[in-house]
């Protein structure tokens, strides 16, 4: 989770998703750790000023106790903005996500993590299960099979009847 704490509460950062802590991510020039640089820059970040969220509301029920918020470092600085414009965490995947044009202008810049041709997870993550040809295939294979022992059982059954 992207999460911070302030005054001993936790806030999930809205509409920026850091890499876990350990992430690996690959480049041209190889592996590099960047979930630690992420993470090192969001402390750095942090250590500048004194840190206000701003829960944001939500219709309906979080999975977890975390609130989601809007960030700043110092009186103005989004912190959210701030690490995606940075290319250290990533915008929603909606059209409509809120720092969609942050993360356009770091991977533009080749910033954070979108240095040397980083390609963000639903790039390369497989597809989901109702969308794989090979699953529809199997699940119509398992359509038929269950047809046909239908209709064989119906046709024994009216044979034992005759």
């Amino acid at each position: 989770e992207d999460l911070i704490e302030v005054n001993g509460i936790a806030y999930r950062l809205d509409g920026a998703s850091l890499p876990a802590a350990d992430a690996v991510c690959k480049d041209s020039d190889g592996e590099w750790p960047c979930g630690k640089a992420a993470w090192q820059a969001l402390r750095t970040k942090l250590s500048e000023d004194s840190v206000h969220c701003q829960v944001l509301i939500t219709i309906g029920s979080t999975a977890n106790n975390f609130l989601p918020a809007e960030c700043t470092v110092g009186e103005t600085d989004s912190l959210n903005a701030w690490l995606v414009r940075e290319g250290w965490a990533l915008a929603g995947r909606a059209d409509s996500a809120p720092f969609r044009p942050e993360e356009t202008l770091a991977q533009t810049e080749g910033l954070g993590l979108w240095r040397g041709g980083f390609h963000p997870p639903e790039a390369w993550r497989g597809t989901p299960a109702q969308d794989c040809s090979v699953c529809s295939a199997r699940h119509q294979s398992v359509i038929r099979t269950r047809n046909l022992r239908q209709q064989t059982e119906g046709a024994v059954e009216s044979d034992a009847q005759n």
